[in-house]
C-alpha cells in the first residue's frame, strides 16, 4: 500500500559505514512526466529537482514526480528556503528527500528537521490520501508516520565560510542524513579559487569531510572529475551529482554533428549579410 518511495529498496538510504557511491543529476530546467524511466535507462541513482536556481513550481513537481513511482532512481528536491510551503506539499507528493542550501547554523537544521518529521518529533502536517500513501486514506496511521520519519532524507548543503565555522554545532543536531558540499559557493564565500587540488578550498573540503566522517554522516557534492571522485570517495564522498539536465542536453546536441555545426557556423558568417538584410527589412511591410 505504501508508495515505494518509502520501501527499503527505494529510499536511497546511504548506509553508515558503507563506501557505496550514488550518482545523480541536478534538474533545473526541463519538465517531463518521464524523468524516472529516463534516469533509469542510463543508470542514474537519483536526481535533484532544483527550486533554488531552477525554474520549477509545485505544479511542475506534480507533473514530474509520478514517474518515479515505478522507477529505481530517487527524486530529491532542493528548496529555496526553509519554509512550510516548500516542504509540506512536495513531501506529500512522495519525495525521497529534501536538500537545504546555504545552511549556516544548528537552528536551521532544527527548523528543517521539524518540517520533515511528523509530531511529536516535528510539525509536518498529516494528510493521507496523497501520492505518498498511493492515495489510500484508510492506512495504518502509526506505521505510515513511523516509516516516513525513518525514510525521508535530509540533505544539508555547507557552502559558506560561516557554515564551515559552525559545522561542529550543525552536525551535532540529530536528523542529518547527508552533508552536501557546495564547492562553487564555498569558494565564492572564501574569496578563493574554485580549485580542489590545493589551497583554501581544499583545506575547507578536507575539514568538512573529516568532521562528517567523525559524525558518521555521508558527504556529497558536485564533481565531474573521476580522479576527484575516487580520491574524496575514500574520505566519505558518496552522494555525487555529476551534471545538470541543461549540460547533458547541450553536450548531446554539440556531439551529434560537431563537424556540421562548425561548417554551418562558417557558412552563416560567410553568407549572412547583416547590412543587406537590415536594408531589406526596412522596406518590407513588417518594418
Amino acid at each position: 500500500m505504501l508508495n515505494n518511495i518509502y520501501s527499503e529498496y527505494k529510499n536511497m538510504q546511504i548506509r553508515k559505514n558503507s563506501r557505496e557511491q550514488k550518482f545523480g543529476v541536478f534538474i533545473n530546467e526541463l519538465v517531463t512526466p518521464s524523468w524516472g524511466p529516463i534516469l533509469d535507462s542510463v543508470g542514474y541513482d537519483f536526481c535533484i529537482f532544483d527550486m533554488e536556481h531552477g525554474r520549477f513550481s509545485i505544479s511542475d513537481l506534480g507533473i514530474m514526480l509520478p514517474s518515479f513511482r515505478a522507477s529505481r532512481a530517487a527524486p530529491f528536491l532542493r528548496v529555496p528556503t526553509i519554509s512550510r510551503e516548500f516542504f509540506q506539499a512536495p513531501l506529500d507528493m512522495g519525495l525521497t528527500g529534501i536538500v537545504v542550501p546555504m545552511v549556516e547554523s544548528a537552528d536551521e537544521v532544527r527548523a528543517a528537521t521539524s518540517l520533515m518529521k511528523y509530531g511529536p518529533r516535528g510539525r509536518r502536517g498529516v494528510a493521507f490520501g496523497r501520492p505518498h500513501t498511493d492515495f489510500y486514506s484508510n492506512v495504518d496511521r502509526e506505521k505510515v508516520i513511523c516509516k516516513a520519519d525513518e525514510s525521508v532524507l535530509l540533505v544539508i548543503q555547507i557552502e559558506t565560510k560561516k557554515g564551515v565555522q559552525n559545522l561542529e554545532k550543525i552536525l551535532d543536531v540529530p536528523g542529518i542524513d547527508i552533508l552536501f558540499i557546495g564547492n562553487t559557493d564555498l569558494a565564492q564565500s572564501l574569496q578563493c579559487e574554485n580549485d580542489l587540488s590545493g589551497g583554501m578550498l581544499r583545506e575547507n573540503m578536507e575539514k568538512i569531510l573529516c568532521l562528517a566522517r567523525e559524525k558518521n554522516i555521508p558527504c556529497g557534492g558536485n564533481f565531474t572529475s573521476s580522479d576527484a571522485i575516487k580520491e574524496f570517495g575514500e574520505k566519505g564522498l558518496q552522494f555525487i551529482s555529476l551534471t545538470t539536465d541543461v549540460e547533458l542536453l547541450q553536450t548531446g546536441m554539440s556531439q551529434v554533428h560537431p563537424r556540421m555545426n562548425s561548417q554551418l557556423r562558417s557558412d552563416f558568417d560567410t553568407h549572412f549579410d547583416l547590412d543587406s538584410t537590415t536594408n531589406h527589412l526596412s522596406h518590407s511591410k513588417y518594418a
